[in-house]
């Protein structure tokens, strides 16, 4: 299993593999809790993914992908957008803009130095790359010149 995501609805409780599969847990507050097997991406190596109101968007590294699922039926959920990477970005981690639309993605590969960032539509769950991207490549302030490598990002608010 990978890191468990809360829903929309506030108690619908996700659980992603890094092994590409997606579970819903029933009867969580329950005494006797269980997975169902829901989405297979099809790829074989899934990272840290985010909810964005009634999506659930993954980072598939083997696949090179940020893939979007309509999460309104969560025992029935189905992809309604995917975005590809250059062959040489592998996806590793993705951050929500806090009450925005913008994704950052980070990586391994060609991403190792470089942030990407996606925005996605809240009402149909289209995801759009952005042109933007960060280079952490840069002169640090002890005189050090090299890249820094970004691993989780988050968002914050001033």
């Amino acid at each position: 299993s990978s890191e468990p995501r809360v829903l929309a609805d506030g108690k619908t409780v996700v659980v992603p593999t890094f092994n590409c599969g997606l579970f819903l847990v029933r009867n969580l507050a329950g005494d006797d809790p269980s997975l169902q097997h829901v989405y297979d991406f099809g790829y074989r190596g899934c990272e840290v993914p985010v909810v964005v109101g009634d999506y659930f968007v993954e980072a598939a590294q083997s696949g090179h992908a940020i893939v979007s699922l309509d999460m309104h039926d969560p025992e029935h959920p189905h992809e309604v957008d995917r975005i590809l990477l250059p062959p040489d970005e592998y996806p590793h981690w993705l951050a929500l803009e806090p009450g925005g639309d913008r994704l950052a993605i980070t990586g391994y590969g060609a991403l190792d130095t470089k942030v990407r960032f996606a925005t996605i539509d809240r009402h149909t769950g289209k995801l759009t790359l952005a042109a933007v991207t960060i280079d952490m490549t840069r002169a640090w302030p002890d005189g050090w010149k090299g890249s820094a490598i970004p691993h989780g990002v988050v968002f914050s608010n001033p």
